[in-house]
């Protein structure tokens, strides 16, 4: 449910806001179809996008290595260019269609920070979670400066859960 319904959001901004062509698959289980459309009903993408907003990605995968080899990976399902009085930020959306733990949602805002950082350099990042679910939504706004010293943050942790793991 949760990558197909992925796939109707991605394809629903590709449309609609880039003018673009979204291919998804067909052949989907019913029950999958159906409940991946409830969730996308519940979606108003009117509160996600404003109007001045540029949305610069869909689905877009990023990748970065860590001084100790780690390797970070995430797809951010929308990236926005928006506006405000202090000058313009970027916005990564990450869409929930189950239910995570606070800890998975607060590592991976640090992980998609930092990834963003490295992609759009020298602009603040506003990191936001949607639940497809509930309609509840919850983010954090990093300076650059912020989002830029999460490297060090990531590769402590890092170097901490594998002296555990070994340990």
């Amino acid at each position: 449910i949760g990558k197909y319904t992925h796939e109707l959001f991605a394809q629903k901004i590709a449309v609609e806001y880039k003018k673009e062509d979204y291919r998804i698959k067909t052949s989907v289980d019913p029950i999958v179809k159906f409940e991946s459309k409830i969730m996308m009903e519940r979606i108003n993408l009117d509160n996600i996008i404003e109007k001045g907003d540029e949305v610069i990605a869909v689905e877009e995968f990023h990748k970065h290595y860590l001084k100790n080899g780690v390797e970070l990976v995430g797809i951010f399902d929308l990236v926005l260019l928006k506006q405000s009085t202090k000058g313009p930020y970027i916005q990564v959306f990450d869409l929930k269609t189950g239910h995570k733990v606070s800890k998975e949602v607060d590592l991976q805002c640090i992980i998609y920070t930092l990834l963003a950082h490295k992609n759009y350099p020298g602009l603040p990042i506003h990191f936001t979670v949607y639940s497809a679910k509930t309609g509840d939504n919850w983010g954090k706004f990093f300076s650059s400066r912020e989002a830029s010293e999460l490297e060090d943050i990531i590769e402590e942790y890092c170097d901490e859960v594998k002296a555990t793991v070994e340990s």
